[in-house]
Parts: structure tokens; C-alpha cells; sequence
């Protein structure tokens, strides 16, 4: 939820730096500070928006989606292919257990980064 407003504050952001010169601008404080008032208004609850952390996703043009993807063990086509697992366990009747998600996800990151992937695996 949080990266979720986040995002809608960084298109904001970056919406208001593209106005002309001269044209009144929206600051990052007001920016977060409106954000988080239409969540609470919406939800009920309270998430604070750090305008620090709006500024540096700003400067670095990155989506959170996009860093969190570069962060991430698996490509965005081997989790669509992990989701597919998981779909197939359950139409078999098979519980998934965490064990052999692991398993699966371990085999499938070992596959394309060899010695590069930890023996440990994904996860704790």
C-alpha cells in the first residue's frame, strides 16, 4: 500500500516539475503531506510519506516497481512461470507448502545465477 502511494506521489511530483517556469509548484512536503490526507480520508488509516524518500525516487527516475524488480532473485518471466506452478499444484489438489516453493524458486534462481545464488536459497 505504502509503495503503491508512494508511486502516485512520485507521478505527482514529477507531473509538477514539467510545469513551466514561473508557474506555481507543488513542494514535496505538500505533496506527501496531501497524499497520506487522501489515504487516511479514503482508508481510515495512517501511512506517513517520507518527502526525503519522494525526492531521492524522484532523482533516480526508477518506479518502485522497477527497483524492487532489480532487487528481486527471480525475472518478471520466472515469477509468472513460479505463479503458474503454484496454479497447477492446486488444480492437482497438491498443498503448496513453503518447503517446496523454496524448493522450486532455489532451482529455478540456480539455474540462470549458478554460483552466483546463495547454497542457502531465497528466503531466511
Amino acid at each position: 500500500e505504502k509503495d503503491d502511494l508512494m508511486s502516485c506521489a512520485l507521478i505527482t511530483y514529477q507531473l509538477e516539475s514539467k510545469k513551466p517556469k514561473g508557474a506555481p509548484q507543488c513542494s514535496l512536503c505538500k505533496i506527501c503531506s496531501d497524499f497520506q490526507h487522501i489515504y487516511l480520508v479514503e482508508t481510515g488509516k495512517s501511512i506517513k510519506l517520507c518527502p526525503m524518500t519522494l525526492n531521492h525516487h524522484a532523482k533516480e527516475a526508477k518506479s518502485l516497481a522497477d527497483y524492487a524488480e532489480e532487487q528481486s532473485w527471480l525475472k518478471k518471466e520466472e515469477v509468472d512461470t513460479v505463479i503458474d506452478f503454484i496454479g497447477e499444484m492446486a488444480d492437482c489438489g497438491w498443498p503448496l507448502s513453503p518447503k517446496w516453493l523454496k524448493e522450486h524458486v532455489d532451482m529455478i534462481c540456480h539455474a540462470h545465477l549458478g554460483d552466483k545464488f546463495p547454497a542457502s536459497g531465497v528466503g531466511k
